[in-house]
């Protein structure tokens, strides 16, 4: 489903360059939940924004579904990232003076979809993560676990087949953290690709694979039993 063959990327020219990631090769299957770990500044967040085509490597090939994806226009990148991903960040990235259906909505911004089918959408995914009683709240009214429902409410409304989160319980007490894994665990079930950046060993340790990043660099990756100390941030 995902290949990448050689990516790096680097930040910068000549003696202030900063290499983010060097020479990258990681195949992911469909359905596959994976824990991205790392200590800070590792890479883990420039890898999933690779992956996410949020940013264009400097070198190597990345494809999905077997279509190379630097070879695309910005345009068509951009169709094919809404189609494909729906994302999920640490900091949330929610609009503080709307309402949550009105955030959820904004998904469709740039697709054709009907008002009726966007209504229906939205309430199904408000549904799922159990904030079907705020649809009118105001953002700025909710808890950082609410909020972060909506953004995973928001993250699915359009049905993609791949879930990206960066650091999605950072900013969340352990109890509120882990519904919210619960909630990504149970996308995963459902057959989505589940890809989750985080620093936390004991969260990577619940996933079924684990590729771990030093410097830019992937020095494990496999099944989390597997997964050492000496590896560990």
């Amino acid at each position: 489903m995902i290949r990448l063959d050689g990516i790096s990327k680097t930040y910068g020219r000549s003696e202030t360059a900063v290499r983010a990631l060097a020479d990258i090769c990681l195949n992911i299957r469909q359905g596959e939940a994976i824990a991205v770990l790392g200590r800070s500044g590792s890479g883990k967040t420039t890898l999933l924004d690779i992956i996410g085509t949020l940013t264009r490597p400097t070198w190597g090939k990345y494809f999905l579904r077997d279509l190379e994806i630097p070879l695309f226009s910005d345009a068509k990148t951009a169709q094919l990232r809404g189609r494909a991903f729906g994302f999920v960040f640490q900091s949330f990235n929610l609009l503080p003076d709307r309402s949550v259906y009105q955030n959820i909505a904004l998904a469709f911004k740039y697709r054709k979809n009907r008002g009726t089918d966007i209504n229906h959408r939205v309430e199904n995914a408000l549904e799922h993560v159990r904030l079907g009683h705020k649809r009118d709240a105001n953002i700025r009214n909710l808890s950082g676990g609410e909020q972060q429902r909506v953004a995973i409410a928001r993250a699915i409304v359009t049905k993609p087949d791949i879930i990206l989160a960066d650091e999605p319980t950072g900013n969340l007490d352990t109890a509120t953290g882990s519904t919210i894994i619960s909630l990504l665990f149970r996308l995963w079930e459902n057959g989505r690709t589940l890809i989750v950046v985080t620093h936390d060993l004991a969260l990577a340790k619940q996933f079924p694979r684990i590729i771990f990043l030093t410097d830019g660099q992937v020095t494990y990756d496999g099944p989390a039993e597997s997964f050492f100390i000496p590896h560990a941030p």
